[in-house]
This record gives C-alpha cells, sequence and structure tokens, in this order.
C-alpha cells in the first residue's frame, strides 16, 4: 500500500511534496527548502522510487498530483502536523551510540566543534562525530544525509529549524599595507566599493554570494569579487599583493 510506503520518507521530502502540490512548479517547490533545481530533480526522482509512483504528472506546464497521491496527502499532512509534538523526554544521552553528522564549509566549524565535542564526549560518552562536507548542506539536510548543518544566516529555507551559534560581527579583513589602512578613520561603504573582495560562497543557492551582499545591495552579481572560497584563510595569500579585501565573521578573521 502506497501510504505504508511513506515511512521510508523524511520530514523534508513529505514538505517537498506538499509543496510541489501546492506551486505545481519543481523549481519554485525546491527553492522554499533551500535546493537547487538539479538537487529538486533528484529528490522528486528518489521519492518517485521509494513510492513506486509519478505523485505528480506534467500537464498544461504544471505538476499536476496523481490520484494515488492525493489519496495519501491527508495522511503526509497527518504526519507533518504530530511531527513537532513528538515526545523526546525520554531521550537519555548517556546512553545513546548514535553517529551525529555534521555538514559544514564555513570557516568557524573548527572552533564550533572545538566546543562542542568535549561537552558531547561528558554527556553522551558511547556516541560519535562525523565532521563532513557536503556541496548542499539544505538537500543534504532534507535527504537525511546529515543530522545537522553549521552554516552562514543568508537564505534559509523557511521550514528550517534555526539555532544561532553566537552573534555576527561582521569585520573587515584586509592586509597591513591595504591603502584603506591609511585613512586613520572609520571605513566608510564608498571607501570599501573602490577595491576588490574575497568573497565566501557556500554553494547552496546560485545566487547567494556572501556575508556582504546585503552591503552593497546594488551591485551587479559578483561585480567585485575577484577570489570565491568557502574558506577566508584558503584565500589569504591571494589577498597579498592585490589590494583584496574580505568582509566576513570575527571567527573566520582570526582563523585567517
Amino acid at each position: 500500500m502506497l501510504s505504508s510506503k511513506l515511512r521510508s520518507l523524511s520530514l523534508g521530502e513529505l514538505e517537498f511534496l506538499l509543496y510541489v502540490k501546492q506551486t505545481g512548479v519543481l523549481l519554485k517547490s525546491g527553492s522554499r527548502l533551500g535546493l537547487s533545481p538539479s538537487s529538486s530533480s533528484r529528490m522528486l526522482l528518489k521519492i518517485r522510487q521509494k513510492l513506486n509512483d509519478e505523485c505528480f504528472v506534467q500537464a498544461n506546464g504544471k505538476l499536476i498530483p496523481t490520484e494515488k497521491f492525493l489519496e495519501i496527502e491527508p495522511v503526509i499532512r497527518d504526519i507533518l502536523k504530530i511531527a513537532p509534538q513528538l515526545n523526546t523526554r525520554n531521550f537519555d544521552p548517556s546512553q545513546c551510540t548514535k553517529t551525529f553528522r555534521i555538514s559544514s564549509m564555513m570557516t568557524e566549524i573548527a572552533h564550533v566543534i572545538g566546543g562542542v565535542l568535549p561537552k558531547m564526549l561528558k554527556v553522551a560518552p558511547k556516541s560519535n562525530l562525523d565532521l563532513q562536507k557536503q556541496a548542499n548542506e539544505f538537500s543534504a539536510l532534507f535527504d537525511g544525509l546529515i543530522d545537522f548543518a553549521v552554516v552562514t544566516a543568508v537564505d534559509l529555507p523557511p521550514d528550517a529549524h534555526v539555532l544561532k551559534l553566537y552573534p555576527l560581527n561582521r569585520v573587515v579583513l584586509l592586509r597591513k599595507d591595504h591603502p584603506l589602512v591609511k585613512l586613520k578613520r572609520p571605513l566608510r561603504i564608498a571607501d570599501l566599493q573602490l577595491y576588490d573582495r574575497a568573497t565566501i560562497r557556500t554553494g547552496r543557492t546560485s545566487s547567494w554570494t556572501g556575508p556582504e551582499q546585503n552591503i552593497f545591495p546594488y551591485e551587479r552579481y559578483l561585480e567585485h569579487s575577484r577570489v570565491w572560497t568557502s574558506r577566508v584563510y584558503g584565500a589569504w595569500e591571494a589577498m597579498g599583493k592585490p589590494a583584496v579585501l574580505d568582509i566576513c565573521g570575527w571567527p573566520a578573521a582570526e582563523l585567517a
């Protein structure tokens, strides 16, 4: 029975199905979960294989639900409704043997793990930590490939459960002989716009340019980006002789 196969789907996949039913557009549905077009296509293919049903068919330029999907839609909605209310009070971390999978492309991940691991070993000594790097953390999260993603708080999916780890104080990272250092006064936006930048990118979405995108909202896409990296210290040498600067969080600047 199709409804019995729903147990093989993650909550993210169930949400994805409802978005497709609501919008009728694969790209728009995937973007709500932070998925790229290719990731959206793969997720729908994966769901179809698990359920052994098309779920949606193309008609007049839109995805129309199949009769079988309409039969299980109420079950999907019931699952998503009760999921946040599940009782986890009996969870005993001292007996947990799970391997927690964490993905991050952020420079600061070393600081985060350095703070998490000692406490984890104390309260859950039988558990393990698998630190990996997924090209698209949200896609991996909703596909069930990882348990947590440590990401920059930009372009977050609306339905993702988010916990801020620390306040983000953005700083301008540059070398001592950079022309801006000689100004001897507080920097202005106009000052920063004169120079090229190293931009931190995660690859989560094609539109995501870096933490500085809100500072320069009227620039053309990546207009002043000359170095793209997921690790600021990886571009540090490239920021030497050229007058390249970077705008990043304080932990990333410290590591660089």
